[in-house]
């Protein structure tokens, strides 16, 4: 709970700040992240080498969904394992056991994925109107759905109000330096500040729409979302006795463990597979939107030739991940599987990078006249003043501290 609260104060002084400044960058723009980033710099009398940025966040989001799409390949797994009761009467050897014959399987974990690429590549080729508007509210409205029917199920559950204590009731001497740390990296990662995504969707943004008020509305129902899928999981934890810490282990051995001796398990454990598989689509779709956008721009493609080559690079290097983990565990990258490289140079090193460049950017590179502008705030209200003051000194030191802990200097 103290983790929580601290995220959302997080959110509410730097990640509204810094999603407003990507949407503004996209929006006055109205160009791909790279070119985007050019045009800022172009229009402020600057270096057009800012494009180097974009490319970065491009190259940052690519790289997120090569792993997004083998941990999406392995909730598309247990799902089909879950609707043919297979978690029925599982004790843990065998959910631990399962996990690992996952893990072992080349081929296994290869054709889930693949499947899963097929799908957002399908879903971004259909285009905006027919193909990712539809597919997003459709997916939205189902996840809010199945989330509000896991709600129920959980708060049938002996141990409703033991996990409400645990996400809601603050034990603030638990707090250290570290958890702090990982919290305001999460509020940017949550987000999917540094990526390109709200940069992406910015281009999209109509000129009335005002950037702040929808910033924030869009924090707060990420916000409200998580929670309620917090909701779900920690009742069932604390119904059968289970530890809320496991991280991976949570999701694919002890949750798997525990419906497979519910009521009803067999039909809510598919919901709740069903349920984070939505949530994974939805973001695989935002992650590789910046690229295709890049593509079709810069060299003139279609949106179904643009979607297919970015999907074939995604998948290329998610196979060399899943290769990782099988054929291939014996090679280390400081001391690090392919996996966990990919996954420590993104989250402690391309992100933090993307969004420091971004507040940069919007907070000392552009003009302020241009910034108060496109945000349609009077440069003399306190609410941009405390934008501004949030992008050019909170956000930068928030980054930096962020960055120097997940590479290990402090």
């Amino acid at each position: 709970a103290a983790f929580v609260i601290m995220y959302l104060l997080f959110i509410v002084i730097l990640g509204i700040p810094m999603m407003s400044s990507e949407i503004l960058i996209g929006r006055r723009s109205l160009k791909n992240p790279a070119d985007a980033f050019s045009t800022i710099a172009i229009q402020s009398l600057r270096s057009p080498r800012w494009f180097l940025a974009g490319m970065l966040q491009i190259l940052t989001g690519l790289l997120i969904l090569t792993y997004h799409s083998v941990i999406s390949g392995w909730l598309l797994h247990y799902t089909f394992l879950s609707a043919k009761g297979d978690f029925k009467n599982m004790t843990s050897q065998s959910a631990s056991q399962t996990y690992h014959l996952l893990q072992s399987n080349t081929v296994n974990m290869a054709f889930w994925d693949t499947l899963f690429i097929i799908a957002i590549v399908t879903t971004i080729s259909l285009g905006i109107r027919r193909g990712v508007e539809k597919v997003m509210i459709a997916a939205l409205l189902t996840l809010i759905i199945l989330i509000l029917t896991l709600n129920i199920y959980a708060f049938e559950t002996s141990s409703f109000y033991n996990g409400l204590s645990y996400l809601f009731q603050p034990d603030f001497s638990k707090l250290t330096p570290h958890s702090i740390l990982i919290a305001l990296g999460q509020a940017f990662f949550s987000l999917g500040i540094g990526t390109g995504i709200m940069l992406t969707y910015g281009t999209y943004v109509t000129k009335d729409t005002p950037i702040i008020k929808s910033c924030a509305i869009i924090s707060f129902s990420d916000c409200i979302i998580t929670l309620l899928i917090g909701m779900t999981i920690f009742p069932l934890v604390f119904a059968n006795n289970l530890s809320p810490d496991l991280g991976y282990g949570l999701i694919f051995q002890t949750l798997p463990l525990a419906f497979g001796h519910m009521f009803s398990g067999r039909f809510f454990g598919t919901l709740f597979f069903i349920m984070l598989e939505f949530t994974a689509f939805i973001s695989a779709i935002a992650l590789l939107m910046p690229s295709v956008l890049y593509l079709r721009e810069a060299f003139g493609w279609s949106r179904t030739r643009a979607a297919a080559f970015a999907g074939l690079v995604v998948w290329i290097i998610s196979l060399f991940l899943v290769g990782s983990l099988t054929l291939g565990n014996n090679i280390k990258i400081l001391d690090r599987s392919f996996f966990e490289f990919i996954d420590f140079l993104v989250s402690a090193i391309l992100l933090p990078i993307g969004g420091l460049l971004v507040a940069v950017l919007t907070g000392w590179i552009m003009f302020r006249k241009d910034t108060s502008d496109e945000l349609a705030v009077n440069p003399r209200e306190m609410a941009f003043r405390s934008w501004r003051f949030a992008i050019r000194f909170l956000a930068p030191i928030a980054i930096t501290f962020i960055l120097l802990h997940l590479t290990g200097v402090v």
